[in-house]
């Protein structure tokens, strides 16, 4: 006759015993740390709406994107690494269509957002100057990329050239023009309402570069009159297109401000976290930033606030919008 075996109840209870006579009682699960990017700012940074927002802070775990195809509260971002790319921050940033370009050192690194992967499109462009004369760090250059031909623009800080990459054919040029930009150029984006790349500088944004313009007798630039918001003191900020291009969202010192290119009209925001030198996206009608240097001496953040370009509030979540739900 077999052995009568003990039930479930004395199995377990034999088993915690024998780990409390043991010692071990204290033995806890261990669960997986969740990912929270260190503080920064000055992030090279792009974005694409409803999907996701990509920094790339160089160094360690700086490389990596807050997910916009999810709602989060601003507490608690879904924030994903990006594996591998340059350890060391890019300068300039643009994406278009499934493709972030970033220049380092005068190397161009692409990194596929679907494939995961990186890839060197040149080893060394011509000697793109990526700070304004005085040295000044707000004045760092800047990029902007037209999705429809994938081609990004990277002017010149110097003010004379600007270098243009196919990100299609790995093609890239290098044009001599004189770019409008007196004060140093703060703040470029890509606008699909204007077709071309818009630039602020000194508060203003008064700058447009259209490649159909491009010929023989035109460098591409002109200076549409939009003027600058009252009390936009138009450095240290970040800036993007909302609404297909027919909104321009800046930031600058904790305050927004709203273009409507189509009426040529602003609108300032209430006052809100006092950070500057951020990274930022936008998604609907939410203004998305990250990081920055915060008012406190030598303070630096790692905090995601939002803000709604249409009722002008600063809010707490980000909401994914109906259009951009799977």
């Amino acid at each position: 006759m077999l052995p009568r075996l003990p039930s479930p109840t004395t199995f377990i209870f034999l088993i915690f015993t024998f780990l409390s006579l043991s010692g071990v009682s204290h033995i806890r699960p261990v669960l997986a740390q969740e990912f929270r990017p260190a503080p920064n700012h000055a992030a090279c940074s792009a974005f694409i709406e409803g999907q996701g927002f990509y920094i790339l802070g160089g160094r360690g775990d700086k490389n990596f994107m807050i997910d916009l195809s999810v709602s989060w509260n601003t507490s608690k971002p879904v924030f994903k690494k990006l594996q591998g790319g340059p350890k060391t921050m890019g300068n300039p940033c643009a994406v278009t269509n499934d493709e972030l370009f970033t220049l380092v050192e005068g190397t161009g690194y692409v990194y596929n957002v679907r494939s995961g992967t990186w890839r060197v499109v040149h080893n060394s462009y011509f000697n793109l100057e990526t700070k304004g004369p005085d040295g000044n760090l707000d004045k760092e250059a800047k990029a902007a990329a037209d999705p429809e031909t994938g081609i990004v623009y990277l002017p010149d800080m110097t003010f004379t050239k600007m270098l243009s990459v196919n990100l299609m054919t790995n093609a890239y040029n290098v044009s001599n023009v004189k770019i409008y930009a007196d004060d140093g150029i703060h703040v470029v984006a890509w606008n699909a309402y204007l077709k071309g790349m818009l630039v602020e500088n000194a508060g203003y944004v008064a700058n447009l570069f259209m490649p159909s313009k491009v010929s023989k007798s035109s460098t591409g630039w002109s200076t549409p009159v939009f003027g600058g918001a009252p009390g936009f003191p138009g450095y240290w900020g970040c800036g993007v297109p909302a609404h297909g291009g027919t909104k321009m969202v800046y930031t600058s010192w904790g305050t927004v401000y709203v273009l409507d290119v189509v009426k040529k009209t602003w609108k300032t925001g209430p006052p809100g976290p006092e950070v500057w030198r951020t990274s930022c996206a936008v998604t609907g009608d939410q203004l998305i930033l990250w990081g920055g240097l915060t008012s406190s001496v030598g303070g630096t953040s790692n905090k995601t606030y939002v803000f709604n370009i249409k009722t002008m509030k600063w809010t707490s979540r980000y909401i994914v919008p109906p259009s951009k739900s799977a």
